[in-house]
């Protein structure tokens, strides 16, 4: 019984502490982030691209002054499939969001709390889940840049840690996989955290899992390395590093429980640490040492343009941090200062998460600011084509006219990224398709490829015809290199269901073998 109620108090807990974080979320409106209003405006872009028929969906035409804007090629597109699934039931793109981050915060918190279990007794993990759960960086993801991406990716990754420990092989390919879309940053930072945690929990069975997953996720990370090429990404500076080092004015993003934590374990009075203790505290400690001014010497090159903010480095602390927090609070457990250390580190943990959760701001704007909203959604347009040189600052209201010549058109299909009309030119004539070019759109004239003309400034198709009526169509589709990325996806994912197949078979075989 006793067993039964401390289970019930746990729970309870750490719903009242989920409570406490997410209140904000089911207030109407959405609340004002930096990147908050980009992420719904890109989601409802991505599914009109979606229902439209484009998948993988990699170009949003309607963003970028509906000229168009790849950006969905480059940057995490997980939880924009995500957010098309929930919203195909009738929930809002600003409530898709916020349903995607509370979620998110719920799964993480609950498989930190299970990962924990593994090592812990129930009152330690739960202690240092509810910490997790108050950590700063993890509000600041959420309440002050309102980074989805990371969020998700961090959950992902706690989910992955937790299938380590739980032996899911099975699943721990699409758990890799999703982490590889969820954010480009935190892929490859908690990518190398898990490898590291298999290497030291040697936990080699899950090697080949992993790069499954890496195979499943080729749909997206190939094309996104690949067609950098074609891009202003590498030859603009997004941002400054030395503006986003962890400094006096926001130290408390570290983490204090987490850093008391480190610290107590560090300084214990022990000669020898386990191989676990050493990892995450190295972890943890690498961590912080990315994110302050000390790292400066880092900060250039290939790390500015993967990782963008030092910052970001806090979230490869998290797990490592709440690791340590239940390894303190294990090694108290049955001594008197138990429940006034976890008190303390409650209450830590509560005050450390008040600035962020008293300066949330709200605002309530009508779902068609998202929907018709047409901006890039990029702090530089970093991922305009290199061929454009004077970017859309007004909307075209033709989707396609004519630029030299005369004649009429009759539009059939005006799609984003579908295009199909009779046109009866007077004379010969140049027609302006006013979507930028980008590889992947073809254009046919009476059913023949015919050469796109993109080097005018804006960068749109330009094709000739000559007088008379004709038919001409265009649509962007998969490029050759990524239809080879789409189909090594399809076969990991072909594979992976083989193997789950043959994993369930097997004990009905055992079982008929041992009855003949």
């Amino acid at each position: 019984m006793k067993q039964s109620h401390s289970k019930l108090l746990i729970g309870v807990g750490l719903f009242l502490a989920l409570c406490f974080i997410l209140w904000p979320l089911v207030r109407s409106g959405f609340f004002v982030t930096d990147d908050g209003d980009w992420m719904i405006i890109r989601l409802s872009a991505f599914y009109q691209s979606l229902i439209e028929g484009q998948f993988p969906v990699r170009f949003l035409g309607r963003l970028n002054q509906s000229y168009g804007y790849p950006v969905a090629n480059f940057l995490y597109p997980g939880f924009l499939y995500i957010g098309s699934v929930i919203h195909v039931f009738g929930v809002s793109f600003p409530d898709t969001v916020k349903l995607i981050f509370g979620a998110s915060v719920v799964v993480a918190t609950g498989a930190v709390f299970l990962w924990l279990r593994k090592f812990f007794s129930e009152l330690p993990s739960a202690v240092a889940a509810a910490t997790f759960a108050f950590s700063p960086y993890l509000l600041f993801n959420l309440y002050k840049r309102g980074s989805i991406g990371e969020v998700l990716a961090i959950a992902v990754a706690a989910v992955a840690v937790l299938a380590i420990e739980s032996g899911w092989r099975r699943l721990f390919p699409l758990i890799i996989g999703l982490l590889i879309i969820s954010h480009n940053s935190l892929a490859l930072l908690l990518g190398m955290f898990i490898v590291s945690y298999l290497l030291v929990r040697r936990k080699q069975e899950f090697f080949l899992p992993f790069l499954l997953g890496i195979f499943l996720a080729t749909f997206f990370w190939f094309p996104a390395v690949f067609e950098q090429r074609y891009v202003v990404f590498r030859s603009i500076t997004v941002s400054d590093p030395a503006q986003y080092f962890i400094t006096i004015g926001n130290a408390w993003l570290l983490g204090p429980v987490f850093l008391v934590a480190a610290v107590i374990v560090l300084t214990r009075k022990r000669r020898h640490l386990a191989p676990s203790e050493y990892f995450f505290l190295g972890s943890f400690f690498l961590s912080l040492f990315a994110a302050l001014p000390v790292s400066a010497f880092l900060w250039q090159g290939i790390t500015v343009s993967l990782f963008q903010f030092p910052y970001r480095f806090l979230a490869g602390s998290l797990l490592p941090g709440a690791w340590l927090t239940a390894y303190v609070c294990s090694r108290l457990e049955k001594r008197s200062l138990f429940f006034p250390a976890i008190g303390v580190f409650i209450v830590i943990g509560i005050v450390a998460s008040l600035p962020q959760l008293s300066r949330i701001i709200f605002v309530d704007r009508p779902d068609g600011y998202y929907t018709t909203n047409e901006a890039t959604t990029t702090v530089a347009n970093e991922y305009m084509p290199r061929w454009v040189r004077d970017i859309p600052i007004n909307r075209s209201y033709e989707r396609i006219e004519f630029y030299t010549g005369r004649g009429t058109i009759e539009k059939h299909v005006a799609k984003t990224q579908k295009i199909l009309v009779t046109v009866h030119a007077a004379e010969r004539s140049v027609l302006q398709i006013n979507s930028l070019y980008y590889p992947g759109w073809g254009v046919i004239v009476d059913g023949i490829p015919v050469l796109i003309d993109y080097t005018n400034p804006r960068g749109v198709m330009q094709i000739a015809v000559p007088a008379g009526t004709h038919t001409v169509q265009a649509e962007f589709r998969e490029t050759v290199p990524r239809f080879v990325a789409d189909v090594v996806s399809a076969g990991a994912f072909f594979v992976w269901l083989g193997s789950v197949v043959y994993a369930r078979m097997r004990p009905e075989e055992k079982r008929t073998k041992k009855h003949l």
